[in-house]
């Protein structure tokens, strides 16, 4: 973290400027991190109710639960009981287990692709020589 005039900064907004091509259905390497982004979200919403299931009582899973009370706020019915929202504490031991735990393998996987991408873009030596004069 850099510290300026008004606090430090820090760098979480600084990848959106990275010269990303946008989606080409012509491009195997964009086909592969499709696909392999399809394969993640296929994981995790095939194991996050088993990734819950602690959080959940009375052999209901979390989903249920959760899905019950949405529907009973918008007028569908459910039984209207009373979701416990997670902590942070809780959301971040649930992101870890999902990174490391579930999604390792494809998380490399993509890493690798990503990588390939951009080293293969034409604007990176451009975006990467103007950063450094700033």
């Amino acid at each position: 973290m850099k510290h300026v005039p008004f606090g430090e900064r820090h760098i979480h907004k600084k990848p959106l400027e990275f010269p990303i091509p946008g989606y080409n259905p012509g491009n195997p390497l964009h086909r592969e991190l499709s696909g392999l982004g399809r394969r993640a979200r296929e994981i995790v919403c095939g194991r996050l109710n088993e990734a819950l299931g602690s959080l959940a009582s009375g052999g209901e899973s979390y989903l249920d639960v959760v899905n019950g009370y949405y529907d009973y706020l918008l007028g569908r019915g459910g039984g209207g009981r009373q979701v416990s929202v997670l902590t942070p504490n809780q959301v971040g031991r649930l992101r870890d287990h999902i990174r490391e735990g579930l999604l390792r393998d494809v998380l490399t996987e993509i890493d690798e692709r990503v990588g390939r991408l951009l080293s293969n873009s034409a604007t990176l030596d451009d975006f990467v020589s103007g950063s450094s004069r700033a």
